[in-house]
């Protein structure tokens, strides 16, 4: 409890074990705690027929402030009959020690805070340290530890609500605690609880008066909001921001009468691109040596050399040859006819037929 005390275990019901601590809390329930309404005894059944839940009228602060001023300003003062006191009073034996074997020093501040205080997680700033959403700490250590690359995430400070004038922080892989202070000087030599109760007095505020300066602060924005608009609309001044409205009206204005156009490939065109393709397609002939694959000139010149004729062209054509290719005046026939595929090679001549009539 950072008075250098050690926990030890020992057994149930030999206080000779223990003879400080048991000692103390016998002096303190048969000078204290007996005398307090809703006290239950020191056993289970010490007062039959007491109504301890009606008569538990004291607070946990309460008996916490009765409890240390017994301490502090009653029991120093009382005689004391333990080992070498000889009934002499605690105060006295506290100076008399200090006259022989030299003052006993008074404990740590920052342990004391540590191990009695009230302890928060917090994120310290450029401002400090901010406990109770709104008292701030802060110290010249503690923005030199900040600057550290190790030091990242939350800080645990601690507090005694009894003296608000300083506080001890714990930094994370530090091993000395650093002790910041009070940076709002109005709550100097304040407890906490003094602290919120002088907040509340400064935030109370009358309702009548509450509503006034709330219409006051709306009326004056109004009035700059629509002197604003005023101003944009006599210098036609173009906004950052279209509401909802506008952009509906304008949707209907700029679109209306629009329909969407299909596009469509022209009869005899190609798309880009494909006007040098080699593969057959739609608009797209052979020019140059090897069978005919579109028009009507070169199918009627091809058919003097095809392969079946003689050689001297005394021969007369195949007329199933005739036959099955459409005559090539016919417009019908040169639109629908499909262009056959280019080859990749000159064609190869058949052996003529009549070889004695050859000249």
């Amino acid at each position: 409890m950072g008075v250098g005390s050690v926990n030890t275990i020992t057994r149930a019901y030999a206080s000779a074990e223990r003879p400080h601590i048991e000692s103390l809390f016998g002096t303190l329930e048969i000078d204290v705690l007996n005398l307090l309404p809703g006290f239950t005894g020191g056993r289970p059944g010490a007062l039959p027929g007491y109504d301890a839940m009606t008569n538990g009228v004291i607070s946990v602060e309460e008996l916490h402030e009765v409890i240390t001023r017994y301490f502090i300003d009653e029991y120093p003062s009382t005689r004391h009959h333990g080992v070498t006191m000889g009934g002499r009073r605690p105060i006295e034996m506290y100076k008399v020690i200090n006259e022989t074997r030299g003052h006993i020093p008074i404990i740590d501040p920052n342990i004391r805070r540590i191990n009695l205080g009230w302890e928060q997680e917090v994120t310290p700033t450029d401002e400090g340290v901010r406990v109770f959403h709104g008292i701030w700490f802060n110290s010249n250590e503690l923005q030199k530890q900040r600057e550290e690359p190790h030091l990242t995430g939350k800080v645990k400070v601690f507090v005694d609500p009894d003296d608000m004038n300083h506080a001890t922080v714990i930094l994370p892989m530090v091993k000395k605690p650093i002790e910041v202070r009070l940076q709002i000087t109005a709550f100097a030599d304040m407890t906490l609880p003094e602290i919120l109760r002088l907040m509340a007095d400064m935030r109370r505020e009358d309702p009548a008066t509450a509503e006034f300066h709330e219409d006051q602060v709306m009326r004056t924005r109004l009035h700059r909001q629509e002197r604003s608009r005023a101003i944009g609309v006599e210098h036609n001044l173009s906004r950052s921001y279209s509401t909802v409205d506008e952009c509906k009206a304008m949707g209907r204005a700029v679109f209306a009468g629009s329909l969407p156009i299909r596009q469509e490939t022209v009869n005899g065109t190609v798309k880009p691109g494909q006007v040098a393709d080699l593969g057959a397609a739609d608009g797209i002939y052979a020019i140059g040596g090897g069978a005919a694959q579109g028009g009507a000139d070169d199918a009627s010149a091809d058919h003097s050399t095809s392969p079946n004729s003689d050689v001297g062209g005394t021969d007369t054509p195949n007329p199933q040859e005739e036959a099955t290719e459409p005559p090539a005046s016919d417009p019908q026939t040169r639109t629908t006819r499909q262009p056959a595929k280019r080859p990749t090679a000159d064609p190869v001549f058949s052996r003529p037929k009549n070889l004695k009539e050859l000249k």
